[in-house]
């Protein structure tokens, strides 16, 4: 399995164009300069009214499924 820890800062304005699209992705940089790329609804349980913020580790597995994805 593979880890990617990156922060994110996404408006709960600009949540909303994720919202009206399911199958959306997010695209970051990790803190190591990489760029990922992963669907928006994987981040539905970090939503407050705010949007999303924080830093997070993405998991996916040796076939580049997604695992998991947690707030640091």
């Amino acid at each position: 399995m593979r880890r990617y820890t990156f922060s994110i800062v996404i408006t709960a304005d600009s949540w909303a164009e994720y919202y009206r699209k399911p199958s959306s992705s997010v695209v970051a940089t990790t803190a190591t300069g990489q760029t990922i790329r992963f669907q928006a609804r994987h981040l539905h349980r970090h939503i407050s009214h705010e949007g999303v913020r924080g830093i997070f580790c993405l998991t996916i597995d040796n076939n580049n499924d997604f695992v998991s994805l947690e707030r640091v």
